[in-house]
């Protein structure tokens, strides 16, 4: 990764003075520090100043018993992933795409807790970042941030699941729900239906297409024993090919259908706003199994 020189955030000076108050430095405060420190040092060096910076803001705060390693190197690795995709990129560019791909405060939030910095606890693990909205269609930017969160989510489930133990990976992300593994091989399972989806609403008129059972599907063998590297590969090319057929798409494809026989018609806009959202959806359970939120 190639560093830069970067004039230093107002933020991250009052970061590294201790000036910024528990309250203030939020999960999207801690997310411009780090892209700074990225972006000006390179992953592995700001994995440590971020580490050094965090424990001096919290020994500060009192509460020198609240950092948390892995939880560090997670957001450290999860923000490089996408400074990588684009590094020629200004500062204030990429920091947007990392905001947007990675400031949902139901997912993980940093608050204010009895004077000290603490991880907000996400209450419904089944959607750690709430149900998918349709509001009836999107604007330029939201299709343009959809387009980029599929884009991404290939190396942010490869980020996301590196280094785990098959004992971690066998881990369900929920009572009775599924493990890791699973989650990751569904992933590939879910968005190879949706692009094989896209391609016949393209090509036929509102054709009606076959649902599977996801639940069956992930309790076959290759689902419940296969290495995630297998399903990641999958989802390497399978993604690169979708972007691709995605950013052709004239105004009058984004209308076309599908027919689902429980949801009925589906506009593909539509459906490129789901699948955004069920990627972020399944990498939030993977990041809360990891750190047992």
């Amino acid at each position: 990764m190639n560093k830069k020189n970067i004039i230093k955030p107002e933020l991250v000076r009052r970061f590294e003075m201790l000036e910024i108050l528990p309250g203030e430095f939020n999960h999207r405060a801690h997310l411009e520090v780090a892209t700074y420190y990225i972006m000006s040092q390179g992953a592995a060096d700001a994995s440590a100043t971020m580490r050094n910076g965090l424990k001096r803001l919290l020994n500060h705060f009192g509460k020198s018993d609240g950092y948390k390693d892995d939880v560090t190197r997670f957001w450290i690795e999860q923000i490089a992933a996408i400074v990588q995709m684009d590094p020629e990129l200004r500062f204030d560019e990429i920091l947007g795409k990392v905001r947007h791909q990675l400031a949902d405060p139901a997912l993980f939030a940093l608050k204010s807790d009895s004077g000290g910095v603490s991880m907000q606890i996400v209450k419904d693990l089944r959607y750690p970042i709430g149900k998918f909205q349709w509001n009836g269609g999107l604007t330029d930017v939201e299709r343009s941030a959809a387009l980029e969160a599929i884009a991404a989510l290939p190396q942010q489930m490869r980020v996301a699941v590196n280094g785990l133990s098959n004992a971690q990976l066998d881990t369900p992300y929920r009572d009775a729900g599924w493990t890791i593994r699973q989650v990751v091989h569904h992933v590939a399972d879910s968005h190879l239906n949706s692009y094989i989806r896209f391609r016949f609403a393209l090509t036929e008129d509102a054709p009606t297409i076959q649902p599977y059972d996801e639940a069956l599907w992930a309790e076959l063998k290759d689902a419940k024993s296969m290495a995630p590297s297998v399903s990641l590969d999958l989802l390497d090319g399978l993604h690169a090919r979708w972007v691709m057929l995605l950013k052709s798409f004239s105004e009058d494809d984004w209308q076309r259908t599908f027919i689902h026989p429980e949801m009925g018609p589906v506009t593909l806009e539509r459906a490129l706003g789901l699948y955004a959202w069920h990627g972020k959806h399944h990498l939030a359970h993977i990041a809360c199994t990891q750190f047992g939120l």
